[in-house]
């Protein structure tokens, strides 16, 4: 159960990245053309907001440093806007891609997912007092 638990974390993470870096590959050649983008920039900014939110929540669960913090609004933003990108282009045949993005919006806002990393506490600082305080 141990080596389980322990490789579900990373496939995870994985999962995550590769999702975001999938967005590349989605069929929106027409709206990112430089014509296109002169009318409607706004294909360009979902697509990247979902991108890096996805690299960034990735990250966060393999537990890098700074990213281990914002992992959870970083995925719950990148689903979201992600889900935004699919449906105002109408993919149809990116239905599943809408389901992944939906499992992950829930993930993150519920935190359903147990062994993600909840970012790092600040250490605990004890004050020195001096001698004369102590009594």
């Amino acid at each position: 159960m141990r080596l389980f638990r322990a490789g579900v974390t990373p496939a995870f993470g994985l999962l995550v990245i590769a999702h975001g870096l999938l967005h590349t590959a989605l069929p929106l050649r027409e709206a990112l053309s430089p014509a296109a983008l002169a009318l409607d920039f706004m294909p360009l900014i979902l697509l990247g907001v979902a991108m890096i939110g996805f690299s960034v929540a990735g990250l966060g669960v393999f537990d890098v440093w700074p990213f281990s913090s914002m992992m959870r609004p970083a995925l719950v933003l990148a689903s979201a806007y992600s889900l935004i990108l699919i449906w105002r282009f109408g993919q149809g045949e990116l239905w599943w891609l809408a389901a992944v993005d939906a499992v992950m919006f829930l993930t993150g806002l519920t935190a359903a997912y147990r062994h993600l990393p909840n970012g790092h506490e600040a250490p605990a600082t004890q004050v020195a007092t001096p001698a004369s305080a102590r009594g």
